[in-house]
């Protein structure tokens, strides 16, 4: 397992280098000059000055040294929208409110799927099964969007339940988080549904469960101590992708809940064609995404040591 674990770590710089030389070219080639990108135009020796410090007279120059001052000086530089500004302490102040609603999101999704698409199989057929498919058609047929612009009217612009999120870090309130967590996990929660009751209904006609009935234990008992623990497997294999898509969906819904996290530092960069932050945030989600995966392959051989990870390697 520890060979597996170096061995898929070893791929990470591979994996980063690629996505890095593509999100430099597709960043590059959009038209425009990124150094003059703003409200006011910066002071010739400045801009010569940012220019030098950044190796960004040439797109080679900038292309080969980037890396080289993120790997030895854990730097990605400043700004180039806002010089007086590094993008390290941007992310730094920005990225726990995404992590916040990243993380409750998911967590929402996971035990509310799990939990429905388990009733759903055990009660397959009846108005609880109907209730996790009509929601699961929901959840697949809105996106997030929509559903955060829903929430938002009817639940702070008309009754003012929740509270509109400001600050960041420590300083938001978690009810700011709440309706924004629900309506990044409803898509995520709709995926968790379906696999959970798929795989529950082909674990409960598995022959050790009639077994265990056989024996006498109860219908609960059987569902949560032996049904509940194989049937995860698949929803397991999901939460790698779930997690990435609870991190990068949240951009819009961000936005739309006026939250102060990488989202909407996101947008600005891809709108004012900040090079630096387009750059750094792409490779902060892509870490992530690859560690993620990587710990959802090794919960396999806990989950189920049955499973051998190392097979395909």
């Amino acid at each position: 397992m520890k060979q597996y674990a170096l061995s898929r770590i070893l791929q990470f710089p591979l994996i980063l280098a690629v996505i890095y030389v593509v999100t430099f070219m597709m960043v590059w080639v959009v038209p425009g000059d990124p150094f003059q990108n703003s409200d006011r135009a910066m002071d010739p020796a400045q801009l010569q000055q940012l220019k030098e410090k950044l190796n960004a007279d040439t797109w080679y120059g900038f292309l080969a040294h980037y890396p080289v001052q993120l790997i030895l000086h854990q730097d990605f530089g400043p700004s180039m929208r806002n010089q007086e500004f590094r993008v390290n302490e941007i992310i730094a102040a920005r990225f726990p409110v995404s992590f916040k609603l990243g993380l409750i999101a998911l967590t929402i999704a996971v035990i509310v799927g799990m939990t429905v698409g388990t009733l759903s199989a055990v009660y397959r057929d009846g108005l609880i099964d109907w209730a996790g498919m009509t929601l699961t058609l929901v959840g697949i047929s809105i996106p997030a969007f929509v559903t955060a612009a829903i929430l938002l009217v009817v639940l702070i612009g008309k009754y003012n339940l929740f509270p509109l999120g400001q600050g960041t870090g420590s300083s938001l309130p978690l009810a700011a988080l709440v309706l924004p967590a629900i309506s990044l996990a409803l898509a995520p929660m709709a995926y968790i549904v379906r696999l959970q009751r798929v795989s529950m209904l082909d674990v409960l006609g598995a022959d050790y469960v009639r077994t265990a009935r056989a024996k006498g234990l109860s219908k609960p008992w059987v569902v949560i101590k032996h049904c509940m623990r194989n049937a995860f497997l698949p929803v397991l294999s999901y939460l790698g992708p779930a997690a990435a898509l609870t991190l990068t969906g949240s951009f819009v819904v961000e936005r739309v809940f006026n939250l102060n996290g990488l989202g909407q530092v996101f947008i600005d960069s891809v709108t004012n064609r900040d090079q630096t932050m387009i750059l750094a945030l792409v490779m902060v989600y892509s870490t992530l995404v690859l560690v993620l995966n990587l710990v959802v392959d090794l919960l396999y051989g806990f989950v189920d040591p049955r499973i051998d990870v190392t097979a395909a390697n």
